[in-house]
Order: structure tokens, then C-alpha cells, then sequence
């Protein structure tokens, strides 16, 4: 696991955006949830009722800011990464290691967003009292780990940010509308879309980095373009 990190580090390489990435933004927006929460309960003239959907409501604004930051600050550690013109593989043709270690930093980058997601959400449910059940987290966590990897694919393919915005507007657009929607139905059923996506994509925007490390790696070009 240490070489897996070490991997992700040097890509993640300014200690200070570590301390952002790991510490400083999950705290954040955890603090943000007790508040929000705080203040939903200082309402005691609402029914019990109108005030879960309010805390739902919050719920939704903090997956959404997941979204946003998960996305953004990939901006600075594999932004661009996927694209013709991107420079950020050039190093890795000094070495035979090149491509495992791409292979573990983008492992370990998905295993950070899960971990990340899973931690805000998890307590920010519980600092929001909502009345989700383990298995309602569980699934618009799943969710939420899918779009933000699903936006990740798109963001990688182009290094300007006005495609950040873009895919974010987009994707923050249709979260609330599509958790509550899948709330509203019964877990047995919903979880196992969501989770499978949670596999696919995942799997599919490393493929496609992997493929164009590779060919860049081997300089797989026809000869008649030399």
C-alpha cells in the first residue's frame, strides 16, 4: 500500500494541497453539516416531517459540493492527463515502472474519492440527523462515487477548465433530483445500478488513461506519420 501512495504523491506532489485533499476539505464541509443541521433543528415551529426533507435538501447541497471538489481539485493532480497535447506522462518514459506507477496513483486516486465520499457523507447524514438508513447512505454514497468518477472521464480529455464547469453544472444540476428519486424507491432494487456503474466507470476512465500512457509510452504511431 505504501508504494501505492507514494505513486499518488507524485502527482499529488504540493504537501500543502495534500493537507487540502486529506484533512482541510472534509473537515470543512463536515462542519458545514453540523451547521446546517444545527440551525434545521432551531426550527421547532416546522413538523418533524417538513424538517427531514429539509435535511434532506442539505444533504443533497453537501453531495453536491463533494462533486464539486472531487472534480476541481482533480483539475491540478490528473487534469488533462487523457489529452493529445498533455505533458504529464512525459516523465514516465524515462522509466520500465512508468506504467505500473501510473497504475497505482489511479488506484489509489479512486480508492481516495471512496474513502472521501464515504466519510462526509457517512457523518455528514448523522451531523444532519437525517432519518437515511445505513443502507440509504450506502447507496447515494455509490452514487455520488459514480458521477464523480463518470465526470472525471470527461474532465480528463480536455485541460481547460470551462470543461470543469461545464461537467460540473451539468452533474449538479440533475444530483438532488436523481437521490431523491432514488430514495423514493426500494434499495434491493435501486443499489445495484448504482453499483454496478461504480464499477464500470471507474474501471473505464482508467482503461482509457492507461491505453493513452501506454501509446505514448510505446510511441505507438504508424511509421507513415514520422
Amino acid at each position: 500500500m505504501k508504494q501505492y501512495i507514494k505513486s499518488y504523491h507524485l502527482f499529488l506532489t504540493r504537501w500543502w494541497f495534500r493537507g487540502i485533499i486529506y484533512l482541510v476539505y472534509p473537515a470543512l464541509l463536515l462542519l458545514l453539516a453540523g451547521f446546517l443541521g444545527n440551525k434545521v433543528t432551531e426550527f421547532t415551529w416546522i413538523s418533524y416531517e417538513k424538517a427531514q426533507s429539509y435535511r434532506l435538501v442539505l444533504l443533497e447541497l453537501l453531495c453536491s459540493f463533494i462533486v464539486s471538489v472531487e472534480i476541481f481539485c482533480d483539475y491540478f493532480i490528473f487534469g488533462g492527463i487523457a489529452t493529445k497535447e498533455t505533458n504529464k506522462l512525459e516523465y514516465l518514459k524515462t522509466s520500465v515502472k512508468g506504467i505500473p506507477l501510473l497504475t497505482k496513483a489511479l488506484i489509489t486516486d479512486g480508492m481516495r474519492h471512496l474513502l472521501s465520499i464515504a466519510i462526509i457523507i457517512g457523518f455528514g447524514s448523522l451531523l444532519l440527523t437525517t432519518a437515511l438508513s445505513p443502507l440509504d447512505c450506502l447507496l447515494i454514497i455509490i452514487f455520488v462515487f459514480g458521477l464523480v468518477e463518470a465526470g472525471l472521464i470527461v474532465t480528463r480529455h480536455f485541460s481547460t477548465l470551462l470543461i470543469q464547469y461545464i461537467t460540473l453544472s451539468v452533474i449538479t444540476f440533475f444530483l438532488p433530483a436523481s437521490i431523491t428519486l432514488l430514495l423514493q424507491k426500494t434499495i434491493a432494487f435501486t443499489i445495484w445500478l448504482p453499483l454496478l456503474l461504480a464499477i464500470i466507470i471507474p474501471f473505464l476512465g482508467r482503461w482509457l488513461i492507461l491505453k493513452k500512457a501506454r501509446n505514448s509510452y510505446y510511441d505507438n504511431r504508424p511509421e507513415n506519420s514520422l
